[in-house]
C-alpha cells in the first residue's frame, strides 16, 4: 500500500488521515487503543476520519469472538475510526452495514455481483457452495464511549487475492472466495480510495436520512425473502426472513401450528438454507 499515494487519492475527504503498516496486531483493537488515548504510537493525533491499513494481522478479529485470517498480501485489511458523538446510539452498528454496502457498490463497479447477508458479510452467489454463496469481505465494528467522546471503529477484510495455501476456519458458512476469482483488480489504491469514500456517503446518508439508509440496504440485503437459520441465543430457529426493521434488526417469521412468530433478531448468526426441490 503506499500511503502517500491513497492519501492524494482522498484529499478532501472525511478519511484521508491514512495510516498504512506492514503488520499489526489488529487494526480494529489498534485503533481503538489509539482513539482511547487521542494519538497513535508515535504521538500524531488520533481524530475523526483516522484510517489504519495493514498488510498482515497477527491476531485478526471477526464477528463473535471468531479469527480472521489472511495471508499477507492476500486481503485488504482496514479499520476506519468514526465520532458517533452526534449520532444516536442505536445507530451504531449500521455503520458497518454502511461498509458492507460500500464494497457491494465497489465491487459491482468491477461487474461483481455481490450482496451482503445480514447483518455485514459481503457473499457472492456460487451455486456449486455449500450454502449457495462464497465470503468476499467480513466486517466488524466496535464502539467506546470516552470521556466527552463517543466513537466506532469499523473494521473491514475484504479478500483480494487467492493465496497459495488458507486455513479455511473462517465460520460456520464463510466459504470464502477473493476478488480476483471474478474480476481484473484495479490498484489497490484506487479500490481503497473507492471503498471509503463510498463509505463516506453512506455514513452520511445514515446520519441525516435513516430511513433512506435502511431503504437502500434493503436493496443489496439477499438476506432478505430466504429461508434461514437463525441461533437466537442457543435457540435454533428456521423461518424466513422477512424485512429489515428501521434499525437494522432482521426480521424472521416462523411458522408453527399455532401460527406465525414474527421474532426480531438484533445479532447473531444467520444461514441461508437453499429451498426444498
Amino acid at each position: 500500500m503506499d500511503g502517500v499515494a491513497l492519501r492524494a487519492a482522498l484529499a478532501g475527504s472525511r478519511f484521508s488521515d491514512v495510516r498504512a503498516v506492514d503488520s499489526i496486531d489488529s487494526t480494529n483493537q489498534a485503533l481503538l487503543a489509539w482513539a482511547i488515548a487521542g494519538r497513535d504510537d508515535a504521538g500524531t493525533t488520533v481524530a475523526d476520519g483516522a484510517v489504519l491499513i495493514a498488510r498482515s494481522q497477527t491476531a485478526g478479529r471477526g464477528r463473535l469472538g471468531r479469527t480472521w485470517i489472511a495471508p499477507p498480501d492476500s486481503a485488504l485489511l482496514m479499520t476506519v475510526l468514526v465520532d458517533t458523538t452526534a449520532m444516536p446510539i442505536e445507530r451504531w452498528p449500521m455503520l458497518s452495514f454502511a461498509m458492507g454496502m460500500a464494497v457491494v457498490e465497489c465491487a459491482a463497479s468491477l461487474g461483481v455481483d455481490a450482496s451482503l447477508k445480514w447483518p455485514n458479510d459481503v457473499v457472492v452467489a456460487d451455486a456449486a457452495a455449500p450454502f449457495g454463496y462464497r465470503k468476499l469481505s467480513g466486517i466488524l465494528a466496535e464502539s467506546q464511549l470516552g470521556e466527552g467522546r463517543r466513537f466506532v471503529v469499523v473494521g473491514i477484510g475484504i479478500n483480494l487475492v487467492r493465496p497459495a495455501s488458507l486455513d479455511p476456519a473462517l465460520g460456520p458458512d464463510a466459504v470464502p472466495t477473493w476478488l480476483d476469482d471474478h474480476a481484473s483488480l484495479p490498484s489497490l489504491e484506487a479500490f481503497t480510495a473507492e471503498v471509503l469514500t463510498a463509505f463516506e456517503r453512506f455514513a452520511a446518508t445514515l446520519s441525516s436520512s435513516p430511513s433512506r439508509f435502511v431503504d437502500r440496504y434493503r436493496t443489496v440485503c439477499s438476506t432478505i425473502g430466504r429461508v434461514v437459520e437463525a441461533d437466537l441465543g442457543g435457540r435454533r430457529v428456521v423461518g424466513t426472513a422477512a424485512d429489515v426493521d428501521a434499525s437494522g434488526h432482521l426480521i424472521i417469521e416462523v411458522a408453527s401450528a399455532a401460527g406465525t412468530e414474527r421474532l426480531v433478531l438484533s445479532a447473531g448468526d444467520v444461514v441461508h438454507l437453499r429451498p426444498a426441490v
